[in-house]
């Protein structure tokens, strides 16, 4: 019982008649050669897949071809992206009968170019029928475990692998497919875990198979399991962000680069985990950027300034839903290249992985502009733009319009390059040229703040160093005088919580752990009062040089009314940072506030000034 199709925008532009007929079983491949099947290293078709062929099918605007159309539509286009290997739909007609019998009420694969998925009356309307025994999630089960034998089964064109050239070696097979078939349907926005949870699936498999026991047992466990991993992937994804956005860079791109190749290693690569990992490799980037060589001897430091990008506030898989001062060109300012080059290289196979396109858009224009490459920068902003919906949160189209005015900015300098301060007249006729460009830049009051300085060239500036990206506290404000409590402290190993919580999630798995000695991963707990405790456990590296890491973190969600507005943050703590927005219209703020007992931490600052979350980084 085993599916795949053409990239995401591609399918989403087709209409149904369209889809229909680019997926129609037995079409030929680009170079019109069928696939060899029958060479003696593939297994032959299965006899039933003759009468799948055969079979009658219902019409594209059939209404509930369309329905069944519509979930293949949302859980097809991300394992196309994944693996780039395709698939075709075809729902069969009520009269389809096999051996004079209808066809059990399960949808199947059969190979061919591309291999085609069937879906039987029989099974549709237990779905979709008067009394439907089975709710929608259940056919995106259904549909992502065929995509899972798509993956597991067939090479990338079309033939079926004999049993033991496939990876559950025919022994397997149904609990892998599972496995692939739940990632699938909840990458896709089916619930799952409201399956499992149900036994659905179980249940499904005993009724209408009368299979029991313990295949059952370990098909149902096998998506428990896999569940089990979403969830802990999606703590992984929560953490690696606060991380990031604390400052923690050389923490977060450890724990971002284990983590991006321990899921993909799993089968369940996630783009967000890679749009992530290339918003830390810019933000460790941005002090010695390329862009920066255009300041070079003016005797300013605009290290500070940054580019907004756009962050996922979740995997799809949630259920709902380092500084240092610009030494020049040199060894910094080549490593920086390099990270700005390797985010690129994750944005675009984020991208391709079906990632949100206005964060990686704007992910882009951001490596662009660090780049010093304006017009790439200029042309990706404006693409990133074009992706903003009607209603967009406000905080992304502040993003994105600081963005904007960062990027012209760039522009300016490498069209404009100031002269030599001892050049008193041209550089007084270079400091008219910026006056007079201030208004393009006030949407980003930041970089509004640094214009000012940079008009009074060539005279010194009145600082050292850029300081502008601090938030201030606002006239009349006061802070707060409430306390967020430190991280609790953990010990043992991977899996194990501080007394008083109970564990949520870790990766990998104790079992794991326990079997390959490592003791390094990411845990999870909650506490009695519904505060998040993580604990991230990394050994050493040779190459860029760390040593072994063990950090905790507590996020409080219910953050006390004192300190329940950014004001108070800004007012009460050392520093207050805007560095990053999330695709939801959260701003996150790095913030240094030893008075509320957060040295080093984050805030997820919603709409209006409200602090949604409250992350605390421990030592």
């Amino acid at each position: 019982m085993k599916p795949n199709a053409p990239p995401l925008h591609a399918l989403l532009a087709l209409t149904v008649a369209a889809v229909v007929a680019a997926m129609a079983p037995g079409a030929a491949r680009a170079d019109g050669e069928e696939p060899r099947c029958d060479d003696g290293k593939r297994a032959p078709k299965a006899a039933i897949c003759g009468a799948f062929e055969a079979a009658p099918r219902l019409g594209a605007d059939d209404a509930v071809a369309k329905k069944v159309l519509n979930v293949w539509r949302r859980v097809s286009p991300p394992v196309a992206a994944l693996t780039g290997r395709e698939s075709a739909l075809a729902v069969l007609a009520p009269d389809a009968l096999v051996d004079g019998k209808p066809f059990p009420p399960t949808a199947y694969i059969c190979p061919g170019a591309p291999p085609t998925v069937y879906v039987p009356y029989t099974l549709v309307e237990k779905v979709y029928g008067e009394g439907a025994a089975y709710p929608e999630d259940f056919m995106g089960f259904v549909l992502g475990h065929e995509l899972g034998h798509r993956v597991n089964d067939f090479t990338a064109d079309g033939c079926q692998l004999g049993a033991f050239e496939r990876p559950g070696r025919g022994v397997k097979e149904e609990q892998l497919a599972d496995f692939r078939g739940a990632f699938f349907a909840a990458i896709g926005g089916y619930s799952t875990r409201a399956l499992a949870k149900k036994n659905t699936v179980s249940s499904f498999l005993e009724a209408e198979f009368k299979v029991r026991g313990r295949v059952r047992d370990e098909r149902q466990e096998a998506l428990l399991s896999a569940l089990e991993d979403f969830d802990a992937y999606e703590e992984l994804y929560a953490a690696a962000v606060a991380l990031t956005f604390a400052g923690e860079q050389g923490t977060a791109l450890r724990l971002l680069g284990w983590a991006d190749e321990l899921v993909e290693g799993r089968g369940v690569p996630l783009p967000e985990l890679k749009v992530v990992r290339a918003l830390a490799l810019m933000l460790d980037a941005a002090d010695n950027a390329p862009w920066l060589e255009a300041t070079d001897g003016m005797g300013v430091d605009l290290s500070k300034l940054r580019c907004r990008a756009i962050f996922a506030s979740h995997t799809a898989l949630a259920e709902e839903p380092a500084g240092g001062r610009l030494r020049g060109p040199g060894e910094d300012r080549e490593r920086a290249r390099r990270q700005l080059q390797l985010a690129r290289r994750l944005l675009d196979r984020a991208a391709e992985l079906g990632a949100d396109a206005l964060v990686t858009d704007s992910g882009r224009a951001c490596v662009a502009f660090y780049l010093g490459e304006t017009g790439d920068a200029q042309r990706l902003a404006a693409r990133a733009r074009r992706r903003l919906g009607t209603r967009a949160p406000a905080a992304v189209k502040r993003a994105l319009d600081a963005n904007d005015a960062l990027i012209a900015f760039g522009a300016f300098l490498a069209t404009t390059p100031a002269p030599p301060r001892t050049d008193a007249d041209a550089a007084k006729a270079w400091a008219k040229k910026v006056v007079a460009t201030k208004k393009a830049f006030a949407a980003h009051a930041e970089l509004a703040r640094e214009v000012d300085v940079l008009a009074t060239y060539p005279a010194p500036p009145p600082r050292t160093a850029a300081t502008s990206a601090m938030v201030a506290c606002p006239k009349g404000a006061r802070g707060g005088t409430a306390t967020i409590p430190p991280p609790p402290a953990f010990s043992g190993p991977v899996g194990t919580c501080p007394a008083g919580t109970t564990l949520v999630a870790t990766v990998p798995s104790p079992e794991a752990v326990a079997r390959s000695g490592t003791g390094l991963g990411v845990t999870t707990c909650r506490a009695a009062d519904g505060a998040l405790a993580t604990r991230v456990q990394l050994a050493g590296a040779l190459d860029p040089p760390y040593g072994d890491v063990d950090t905790a973190l507590r996020a409080e969600e219910r953050v006390p009314a004192a300190v329940a507005k950014v004001d108070a943050w800004a007012c009460g703590c050392d520093a207050l940072q805007l560095q990053g927005i999330s695709d939801t219209g959260d701003e996150v703020y790095m913030t240094a506030c030893p008075a509320y007992g957060v040295p080093l931490g984050v805030l997820f600052v919603k709409e209006g000034g409200a602090v949604r979350r409250v992350v605390t980084v421990g030592d």
